[in-house]
């Protein structure tokens, strides 16, 4: 809407990521902050939550020019933090958190989705290896809703498949443990 074109262009749009590893960290978090926005993650793995909450970001080390690129999220929320609140000035969301994940993630979701569904239309970008991860979400956040939430689901959440081509490897031992080392590709087809 006009009002929503409006709303976007006085603040940087924001995206949550679901899925705080190499993927999430050293791929998707770089394209959305060379693209401008803002960015918050979610992750269930607690070490891996508060260690990027006691630190000031992490880089992102291009393994072809031998760069360093520092990134560091608006917030970081653990999966059993209110999501609602996470969500709630989401204009994206992502995920790379593994597809042996998609499903329970999914049904754990929906009650926050749903909630922020309410505000507006949102995308969701599955950024994960899988032979069909926009079926089974839609599938999984379907199963046990009630009226209003399938309702929601179907008239408001776009899913789109996307395919991860990006190596995104550990760190070495003379780099910081959060560090991602990463291939010099740019494209998320």
């Amino acid at each position: 809407s006009a009002l929503g074109v409006a709303k976007l262009a006085r603040r940087k749009p924001m995206a949550v990521i679901f899925g705080a590893g190499k993927v999430g960290r050293g791929f998707l978090a770089q394209l959305l902050n060379r693209a401008g926005w803002d960015f918050s993650l979610v992750d269930s793995h607690e070490e891996t939550v508060n260690t990027l909450r006691q630190q000031d970001g992490w880089d992102v080390y291009n393994l072809a020019k031998g760069t360093n690129e520092h990134l560091q999220a608006l917030h970081v929320w653990h999966f059993e933090d209110n999501l609602d609140v996470a969500l709630s000035g989401a204009d994206l969301m992502l995920t790379a958190m593994g597809a042996n994940h998609l499903n329970h993630w999914a049904h754990q979701i929906r009650k926050p989705l749903c909630k922020r569904l309410r505000d507006g239309e949102i995308d969701l970008i599955l950024a994960e290896n899988h032979p069909r991860p926009a079926d089974e979400v839609r599938e999984s956040l379907l199963d046990g809703a009630d009226n209003e939430e399938r309702l929601l689901i179907n008239t408001r959440l776009g899913i789109a498949q996307a395919q991860v081509l990006r190596s995104c490897i550990e760190p070495t031992v003379n780099q910081h443990p959060l560090t991602v080392q990463v291939q010099d590709h740019w494209t998320l087809p």
